[in-house]
């Protein structure tokens, strides 16, 4: 994975965190419509990788990034598959 990959992931990563609290659950499909291409407040500290508009701040996270980001999750132990794998939970 190079650095901007990896920066991507952590991104998605952080927005995800911020989208689930602990203990909650949610279908991993509108976790993921929910992340992907979201618009963003200038006030998110997400590490942005070229130059920025801060009127019209956008970051698009691919579906690819973000499903990335939640096997990372999984592997981590953070985020659990329920109801055969089409739900997660957040573990931690």
């Amino acid at each position: 994975m190079n650095d901007t990959m990896r920066q991507e992931v952590e991104n998605a990563e952080m927005m995800i965190k911020r989208r689930l609290a602990v203990g909650s659950r949610i279908s991993e499909r509108k976790l993921i419509d929910s992340i992907a291409n979201q618009v963003l407040s200038p006030h998110c500290h997400i590490i942005m990788t070229a130059p920025v508009d801060l009127l019209n701040l956008q970051y698009d996270l691919s579906e690819k990034v973000v499903r990335k980001a939640i096997q990372v999750m999984v592997t981590r132990d953070e985020l659990e598959y329920k109801s055969k794998a089409m739900n997660l939970l957040r573990k931690r």
